[in-house]
């Protein structure tokens, strides 16, 4: 196709001032990759992802404004206007009862809807008792990049099922934390078909 020629001789002429899609590399639109079967598995681009999502929350570490040891001993459950509920098992399975802090970080979608607020606030409330020595509150964050410094560098990331926001910091923190992001079949937001062939 002549047009995917075009797209392709100026994607390699400005590859030293733009950004090209990194899911559809070539001019292939979306749609076009996926009826040919050549598009990229998010599995391909994992080590790319982690070590640039490594670094802008190293450097966003001290404007995202968490506990000072939220990196020990904090946990961080990010909930954006998508997120569901999951069991309390599900969160002391994954997070310890040692943790210092617990911060549910609310996305600003989430922030502007009142029925998103109060189950934030309903998580808080439950979170408060199941973690009565750890300091339990929540915060709405604007800044997507303060709110992915927080989830990659917190020693525990949990995100209820729905949360696809949290999927990429999840798989970008560092050895020795924890990230689980949930899974349901009644919110419909799988996430595994992202990955391709990966274990």
């Amino acid at each position: 196709d002549v047009s995917d020629e075009k797209a392709k001789e100026y994607n390699l002429k400005m590859s030293h001032v733009s950004h090209e899609c990194l899911l559809y590399p070539g001019g292939k639109s979306g749609d076009a990759a996926k009826q040919s079967g050549n598009g990229v598995a998010l599995s391909a681009l994992r080590p790319i992802i982690v070590t640039l999502l490594r670094h802008a929350a190293m450097d966003w570490r001290k404007r995202s404004q968490g506990p000072s040891d939220e990196a020990r001993k904090g946990a961080v459950v990010y909930m954006d206007d998508e997120s569901g509920m999951m069991p309390a098992k599900v969160y002391a399975d994954r997070i310890p009862q040692s943790v210092k802090t617990v911060n549910v970080l609310v996305g600003p979608l989430c922030g502007r809807r009142p029925a998103c607020l109060s189950k934030s606030n309903e998580l808080v409330g439950f979170l408060a008792q199941l973690y009565p020595d750890a300091l339990v509150q929540a915060n709405i964050v604007a800044s997507t990049a303060a709110a992915f410094s927080r989830m990659v560098l917190a020693k525990h990331l949990i995100a209820p099922p729905g949360t696809v926001t949290a999927l990429l910091p999840a798989l970008a923190k560092p050895t020795g934390t924890f990230g689980a992001v949930g899974e349901s079949e009644e919110y419909g937001t799988s996430t595994a078909h992202w990955f391709g062939d990966a274990p």
